[in-house]
């Protein structure tokens, strides 16, 4: 399968772990590693502007990145592998998914490979898309040791304007990597984008948060002397701040993060959205909803659920 992108913007989460009493709790997206619930959901670098890039060549047009990226995404890998564990059952979930669909499957924000490289393991051809070559290259050497390299295709694309030479059965955006989605017609764009390059009856998968404003609030109220450490060693400390845009529907996490003597800077911004929004989106773009669960997991979806899961089909 041969795949054209447009450079631009998708990238991996920040987010979740949960304690080992099974409970979950929610921040910003990088603090203490085990707490993940409003905000725990995914932070993602924000949108930069389009760079045109040639895939199949392996040249790739140079291109401006954001502060979010370069404060974070291209400096510290290793922490964004700390902070991003998913949700319970997410690498299950869409690696079933994959496996059901027979392939091939394209996963928007491929990261470090979390999710992209057991999917492969399974024997589904994976085209992995993500904007920041430091984590793809994480993906690639991993999925190298995992011996799924020439299964696991990894690309720098823009998740609003991907292309592929021949439509697939399945396209997912794991780990609310959609909501760095700003603008309304960056949202459209990307729905659109998946809904060419799936067959007629394909699949989309995605997961976001349920939105709980008053957990980011929280959190917002913290001192920006607090650092936590989340990783296992406690090497590393983390402060996240919050600027809160109700009316915008975007929470801004303000991050410094603190690794020996040296201290780190960097911001990330998703667009949070609702349950009937999304709904709302998915028709304009031309899917039906097949199914809305409340996890990875299955469990349907409630009042209280803390994830939305979707699956929707394109209509023919």
């Amino acid at each position: 399968m041969v795949l054209s992108l447009v450079g631009g913007v998708c990238r991996g989460c920040v987010g979740i772990a949960d304690r080992s009493d099974g409970a979950r709790d929610q921040c910003g997206g990088i603090s203490d590693w085990h707490v993940r619930r409003f905000w725990h959901r995914g932070l993602r670098a924000s949108s930069c502007p389009s760079v045109p890039a040639e895939v199949g060549s392996g040249s790739v047009a140079p291109r401006r990145y954001p502060d979010a990226v370069n404060g974070y995404y291209r400096l510290a890998p290793a922490l964004y592998d700390e902070t991003a564990r998913g949700v319970p059952g997410d690498i299950e979930f869409y690696r079933d998914l994959a496996v059901a669909s027979g392939g091939p499957v394209v996963e928007l924000g491929v990261g470090t490979g979390r999710i992209a490289i057991p999917t492969a393991a399974a024997g589904v051809e994976v085209i992995g898309i993500d904007l920041v070559p430091e984590m793809l290259e994480v993906a690639r050497t991993r999925a190298e040791a995992a011996g799924v390299g020439s299964t696991l295709r990894l690309v720098e694309g823009d998740m609003r304007s991907f292309t592929v030479e021949m439509p697939v059965p399945l396209v997912t955006i794991p780990f609310r990597a959609f909501l760095h989605n700003l603008e309304d017609a960056d949202q459209l764009e990307t729905l659109r984008a998946c809904h060419r390059a799936l067959q007629p009856g394909g699949r989309l998968a995605l997961n976001v948060f349920n939105p709980d404003l008053s957990i980011a609030r929280r959190w917002a109220g913290r001192s920006e002397r607090h650092y936590e450490p989340f990783d296992a060693a406690g090497k590393v400390e983390v402060h996240n701040d919050f600027d809160i845009r109700p009316a915008r529907q975007t929470v801004t996490s303000k991050l410094r993060w603190r690794e020996g003597g040296a201290i780190h800077r960097g911001s990330l911004t998703l667009r949070y959205v609702g349950r009937e929004e999304m709904e709302a989106l998915l028709a304009a773009t031309g899917f039906e909803v097949e199914s809305l669960f409340g996890d990875c997991l299955g469990s349907p979806f409630g009042d209280h659920s803390t994830e939305m899961v979707w699956v929707a089909r394109r209509s023919s």
